[in-house]
């Protein structure tokens, strides 16, 4: 079933339900895509939306960015959904160690709080090149949507 987050706004009120100890207990042991955890797929969200402030570890050449990368991200944007590669990292960041839900609750909880609280320029995304924060707020939260989407009901 297609999960539809539109903003962080968006992403915090999803996760919500799984602060609940009941929902959370059934998705303690849920596999994803890459057989990455519930915990692991929010370590790994928070992570790019980090990056987003930070910086990316790594990126794709600027003709990418420009070209294919560009038109991803266009794409994206009018759908209003995101579908990528969902069992690879974020190139050149470290790997995700397990990671309870909790864990991974509070991790992209003080990554939106840090994206919020932003006030300098945005670091380029590794594929898309420029981005600016309302555009990264849609993206991250179509991002959050496509890794969780296999657990909406």
């Amino acid at each position: 079933m297609p999960l539809t987050l539109a903003s962080c706004d968006d992403v915090l009120a999803h996760l919500a339900q799984f602060d609940d100890p009941e929902k959370s207990g059934a998705l303690a042991n849920a596999s994803l895509p890459g057989g990455w955890t519930v915990g692991q797929v929010l370590a790994h969200c928070a992570q790019s939306i980090d990056a987003s402030r930070t910086g990316y570890p790594s990126s794709k050449g600027w003709l990418f960015q420009r070209t294919i990368g560009r038109i991803a991200m266009r794409t994206f944007l009018r759908r209003g959904s995101m579908s990528h590669d969902r069992v690879g990292p974020i190139p050149g960041a470290p790997d995700i160690a397990a990671t309870s839900i909790d864990e991974g609750l509070a991790r992209i909880r003080r990554a939106i709080a840090a994206f919020r609280a932003h006030e300098a320029d945005f670091a380029p995304h590794f594929a898309y090149g420029p981005v600016t924060r309302e555009q990264y707020d849609r993206l991250h939260a179509m991002h959050v949507a496509n890794h969780l989407a296999p657990l909406a009901t």
